[in-house]
């Protein structure tokens, strides 16, 4: 498992390819390539039967997992080689696949999917289904988002959901309504996420910080959630359109370029730019955030002040919000894909959910662990913050996630996107033309799909 989602947007350049090409012929069939190790020593080439199998994540990500593969050979005999990944993981994956020395098995976020997937190179896990408790066990959103033409290429591990944070004084202080706590709760509508962003910021004095209304790193999980939930859609996938330039979508950028443009609202940038912004809430000078489950356990040891978690503000469309999730896949072709299913069985199965769980980096894909004490620690502790976190659980089990479109060239389509709406968060552009850059960029990508 990793503590990192990936980025669809890197590439792979032709030289990282070769590096990997040359480090595989030399005999260094599956340890230390690229960016991963630093280094083209070679490593012994497994033996054969043993499942060689590719993890990310940080050094404690990596330690855990290291565990996790011992207890599995131990109670199962199987010898599973085990490389751990920090950096430049799609990267190394392309190029390994390229070199024509791909792993057995290997951990996937939507960025590696959005590889592998096009070109042929994940295995249909339905043929092994049956051999253990297939998928009832699991939240079916998190099923949804490896699933392509009835057929199933991840068994998932985990999800992320977007959500506000807020500091709870200030909302008091200034009387206004809390984000809810439910999904299908009424009001706490897009307007009034804006007057409160608006109403928390304050100047500063000689004598007092400034209180800001509203931080968020504007990505494609939060904006295209403003404008779902405003009535509104980004991609249609039927039709292989853009349609941020309708009235809905216009709506919703139009707000959110008002907050974020008014002057105080958002934090300087080198107040937020070595954390996202967890110090400043810490300090208890920012309003709210758009966060997800990875960051509750730094604000946890960080926020000794009331604060919370909320719903995302609803409009004419709703009340949902933006999610992706991580899994562990087959490589097409493996020869040893009986015995990696049995290793992706036991990473997935609920006692290795059950032991991730307190660290919180992602929100469980079998209901039985996320609902549980093991992940939400408040349930057993009306005096740890935040008191509301089923709410990031809750809208798996709601179906209010919405998931990045299923379509193969999905990076591209998703990098001119984000290239479109640059201008809204600088001012360069207004909605109307922001929305036309993002229709001329994506809209024939999307259509190549």
């Amino acid at each position: 498992m990793s503590d990192e989602a990936g980025d669809p947007r890197r590439k792979t350049s032709r030289r990282e390819v070769l590096r990997a090409a040359s480090v595989a012929l030399r005999g260094f069939a599956f340890a230390g390539v690229l960016a991963a190790c630093g280094s083209d020593s070679v490593a012994p080439t497994p033996a054969a039967g043993t499942v060689k199998f590719i993890n990310s994540g940080d050094s404690a990500a990596q330690g855990r997992m290291q565990g996790y593969i011992n207890a599995f050979q131990k109670s199962t005999g199987i010898p599973v080689s085990l490389l751990s990944i920090q950096d430049y993981y799609t990267q190394n994956i392309q190029a390994m696949v390229a070199a024509g020395v791909p792993p057995d098995a290997l951990y996937i976020s939507r960025a590696e999917f959005d590889v592998l997937y096009p070109i042929n190179k994940l295995a249909d896990l339905h043929g092994y289904l049956g051999n253990g408790s297939g998928t009832a066990a699991f939240f079916p959103a998190t099923l949804a988002e490896w699933q392509r033409e009835n057929k199933l290429y991840a068994m998932p591990f985990g999800m992320r959901t977007v959500f506000v944070a807020y500091n709870a004084g200030l909302f008091n202080q200034n009387k206004l309504a809390k984000p809810p706590s439910t999904w299908s709760a009424s009001g706490w509508t897009i307007t009034d996420f804006a007057n409160a962003a608006m109403k928390i910021t304050q100047p500063g004095s000689s004598s007092q910080d400034p209180d800001y209304g509203f931080y968020v790193d504007p990505t494609y999980p939060v904006w295209s959630t403003f404008v779902i939930n405003a009535g509104g859609a980004v991609v249609n996938e039927q039709n292989r359109t853009i349609d941020v330039d309708q009235p809905p979508a216009i709506q919703a950028m139009t707000v959110l370029q008002n907050v974020v443009r008014a002057p105080g609202v958002m934090p300087p940038g080198d107040l937020v730019s070595a954390d996202g912004g967890i110090d400043l809430f810490a300090n208890g000078n920012l309003g709210m955030t758009i966060t997800d489950p990875s960051t509750i356990d730094p604000r946890q040891n960080q926020s000794h002040f009331p604060w919370d978690v909320g719903a995302m503000p609803s409009g004419a469309g709703g009340r949902f919000t933006a999610g992706t999730g991580a899994g562990y896949g087959l490589v097409a072709g493996s020869k040893n894909a009986d015995r990696g299913w049995k290793l992706i069985e036991y990473l997935t199965g609920e006692n290795i959910q059950k032991q991730e769980a307190p660290y919180g980096q992602w929100i469980p894909s079998r209901p039985a662990v996320a609902n549980s004490a093991d992940f939400l620690p408040e349930l057993n502790n009306v005096d740890l913050a935040p008191q509301h976190a089923k709410v990031y659980v809750d809208a798996i089990s709601d179906n209010r996630v919405k998931l990045q479109p299923a379509i193969k060239n999905w990076p591209d389509v998703l990098t001119a996107l984000e290239a479109g709406i640059q201008g809204l968060w600088t001012g360069a552009l207004t909605p109307e033309a922001a929305a036309a850059q993002m229709k001329k960029l994506a809209e024939p990508l999307l259509k190549q799909s």
